[in-house]
C-alpha cells in the first residue's frame, strides 16, 4: 500500500507528509493550531510544511470566522 501512495505522491511532486496534511483537513478548514498536533508534527514543521503547500497552491489560509485570532487552514484539492 505505501508503494502505491508513494507512487501517486511522486506523480504530483509530493511527499506522504504533503498527503496527510491534506487528509488532515476538514471541509470547513481547520485550524492551525491544531493541525500539527492532529499530524503528530511540530509546529515549526508545519509552519514550513504549510508554506510549501501554499506556494504550491494546494491549500489557503483564512481568518478563522468564529475567532479573530485563529487561522484556518482550507484544502484547494476537491
Amino acid at each position: 500500500m505505501v508503494s502505491i501512495t508513494e507512487n501517486l505522491l511522486g506523480k504530483f511532486d509530493s511527499t506522504m507528509a504533503t498527503g496527510f496534511a491534506l487528509l488532515s483537513i476538514d471541509p470547513e478548514g481547520t485550524p492551525s493550531t491544531t493541525l500539527g498536533p492532529k499530524m503528530g508534527i511540530e509546529p515549526t514543521s508545519l509552519s514550513r510544511l504549510l508554506n510549501s503547500m501554499e506556494e504550491r497552491k494546494l491549500i489557503y489560509r483564512s481568518q478563522n470566522p468564529n475567532d479573530g485570532r485563529s487561522i484556518l487552514v482550507l484544502s484547494l484539492i476537491h
